[in-house]
């Protein structure tokens, strides 16, 4: 119910508006600018079932397809990376799968602390 108020707000429709008409140049500069983090265990957590109220599905898929090479792109940031996709979560996944969030913050700092592969 919560949820649903935040992802129906006026607030938030237009805001998510505006990010998606700059989208391209938050990318590239998101990319481009950030600095490698070498082996440093990195897990990276996507939505897998976006919503995208007032948008066409023209529109919104291929809002969809740019967040996807977004997320991907953000694996490269390290050695040691994965990407998780929530496939029943939805824009805040700390709401939907907070067991998710938690496990995956546990395997970094267990990565972190041993060395190991996340």
């Amino acid at each position: 119910e919560e949820r649903n108020a935040i992802y129906n707000s006026t607030r938030h429709i237009y805001a998510f508006a505006e990010e998606s008409a700059t989208i391209n140049k938050s990318v590239a500069k998101a990319t481009d600018a950030a600095p490698s983090l070498g082996e440093k265990p990195l897990i990276v957590l996507s939505a897998g079932a976006r919503q995208y109220p007032g948008f066409t599905k023209g529109q919104a898929k291929r809002f969809s397809e740019r967040t996807n090479e977004f997320v991907a792109g953000l694996t490269d940031l390290s050695e040691n990376s994965k990407l998780v996709v929530a496939k029943d979560s939805a824009h805040y996944i700390q709401f939907d799968r907070p067991g998710l969030v938690v496990h995956a913050i546990h395997k970094v700092v267990d990565a972190a602390r041993d060395g190991g592969r996340v």
